[in-house]
């Protein structure tokens, strides 16, 4: 007995002997297999073979036409590829899932074949080389597996899967024309060709999307208009509500800077007011001294009344003293007349006496209308001393009034001091929050132009969808006006008065 290579592994081969025995063996195996030897004559065709392809061992035993077992016409068998050595041929004759030859020149492929029997399978083919000891191939061995019914269910799927795949790119086209539709903002687009059953709820779920997304941009679009108009007018009402502020602020500057002119006035009109105060009690000091003086005159023309009432009576006398001395000298006269020369010197005497007297009675009738003038005076004057008395009477009491007036007004225009200093403090930090006002109203008025400009914006966009209702009126956006009062600047108060319609703007 020899040996032969099959692979790495060592077998015997059989002698004359044996062979008889090994070709029974081979036969009576289950696989399909076929045996050819070194020339390429079929040297083993088993029973297994004969039953897969209707031909029997009789008819190609010793023969190279094996080929006949499996195709309608003659070509290379996958044993004669393997024995030839030319097995890079094999994808030119097999399925293309034929392999290339293994180191041991081992080969396998699949191929559909065309038996006697008048079937059409599928089969799995092997063709091992057995070598002897020099390593010469001298018989190749080649086995059939019948894989048509595997082979068959594969080219079912296969025909399913191209069946699905062809439904789904028809699904997949179908949804790529909705979505190129969507894509430019036509809503108006539905799928109307059924699918298959198991994508039919995609279809109606991709129209139903699309459903809702045109109602939801008509709803944006009515809502989107609405706040286009809605902000514009809130943008309206905030720049309008701006410029108010900034002309209460400006009034408000100008009526602190008023105030201010007013406290420190009434500040100076308190001050005065001390002052005059301070003059009214020095005046009713002086007025009370002079009722006092004026007192003490009338108390003293008074007695120079008197006086001059006495000095009246004292002249008198001397006037009566004067005519009683008159008569005696004139009636010393007379009787000196009567003494001749001896009463000449008497009668000289009696002449002088009587003119002193005569004198004395000019003298005293000049003094007596003299005092009498001087008492018509006096009365006078002590009439008018009483008047002043009386007046300067009357102005204390003026005075006094005068002086609790302006103790009164001192208190009064304190208080009203004191009032307008809060009242300045009041609008100084009235004038502050209505800075801080004009610039959260600036702030207002810019976020509200903002608003307005992306209101317009969304609607510009919501414009591009075609939803099926009439297009609303474009928005207009107003340009946000510039800031004319910086919300922390310095402000310099103004000299002038705040102006009437300034007033009726605060």
């Amino acid at each position: 007995m020899g040996f032969f290579w099959q692979g790495k592994t060592r077998t015997k081969i059989p002698a004359h002997e044996d062979a008889a025995a090994l070709l029974k063996i081979i036969g009576r195996l289950a696989v399909p297999m076929f045996v050819l030897d070194r020339n390429g004559a079929v040297a083993i065709w088993n029973e297994a073979c004969e039953k897969l392809t209707g031909l029997t061992a009789r008819e190609v035993v010793g023969t190279k036409e094996h080929w006949r077992g499996f195709y309608l016409a003659a070509r290379p068998c996958l044993a004669d590829l393997v024995l030839a050595g030319t097995t890079g041929k094999a994808n030119d004759f097999y399925d293309a899932h034929a392999n290339a030859a293994d180191s041991d020149g081992r080969m396998l492929a699949q191929n559909w074949c065309d038996l006697p029997l008048g079937r059409h399978c599928y089969l799995a083919i092997e063709a091992v080389p057995v070598r002897d000891t020099a390593g010469d191939t001298v018989f190749v061995v080649e086995t059939l597996t019948d894989m048509t019914a595997i082979k068959q269910a594969e080219m079912a799927m296969e025909a399913e899967r191209n069946e699905a795949a062809q439904k789904q790119a028809g699904v997949v086209n179908a949804l790529a024309v909705g979505l190129e539709h969507l894509s430019q903002g036509n809503l108006l687009f539905r799928l109307t060709t059924a699918f298959s059953a198991e994508y039919e709820k995609l279809r109606a779920d991709f129209n139903a999307t699309v459903e809702k997304l045109q109602a939801t941009m008509q709803a944006i679009a009515v809502n989107t208009h609405g706040v286009g108009t809605g902000t514009l007018e809130i943008t309206e009402a905030s720049d309008d509500l701006s410029r108010r502020t900034e002309q209460q602020a400006a009034s408000l500057e100008e009526t602190a800077a008023a105030l201010d002119q007013i406290t420190v006035t009434v500040r100076k009109t308190a001050e005065g007011a001390a002052a005059a105060r301070s003059v009214a009690t020095q005046a009713q000091a002086d007025a009370e001294h002079s009722g006092s003086v004026v007192r003490d005159a009338v108390t003293a023309m008074n007695g120079i009344e008197a006086s001059s009432q006495k000095i009246s009576n004292i002249i008198g006398i001397i006037d009566e003293i004067a005519f009683q001395t008159n008569l005696l000298a004139l009636n010393a006269g007379v009787e000196a007349a009567r003494a001749g020369d001896a009463g000449r010197g008497f009668a000289v005497v009696a002449t002088e006496v009587r003119s002193l007297a005569q004198r004395s009675a000019d003298a005293a009738k000049e003094i007596k209308a003299l005092i009498s003038t001087s008492g018509q005076q006096v009365q006078t004057g002590v009439k008018l001393v009483g008047e002043t008395g009386q007046v300067l009477g009357r102005i204390v009491e003026q005075v006094a009034r005068l002086n609790k007036l302006v103790v009164d007004i001192t208190a009064s225009t304190g208080e009203q001091a004191s009032g307008l200093a809060e009242v300045n403090a009041a609008i100084t930090q009235m004038d502050q929050v209505t800075q801080q006002n004009a610039a959260m109203a600036e702030e207002s008025t810019a976020a509200c132009h903002s608003l307005s400009g992306e209101a317009a914006e969304l609607g510009r966009l919501v414009a591009q969808f075609q939803t099926g209702t009439g297009a609303p009126a474009r928005m207009q956006t107003r340009a946000a006006p510039r800031s004319r009062i910086p919300a922390n600047a310095p402000r310099a108060k103004p000299a002038a008065l705040a102006r009437a319609e300034s007033w009726d703007e605060f």
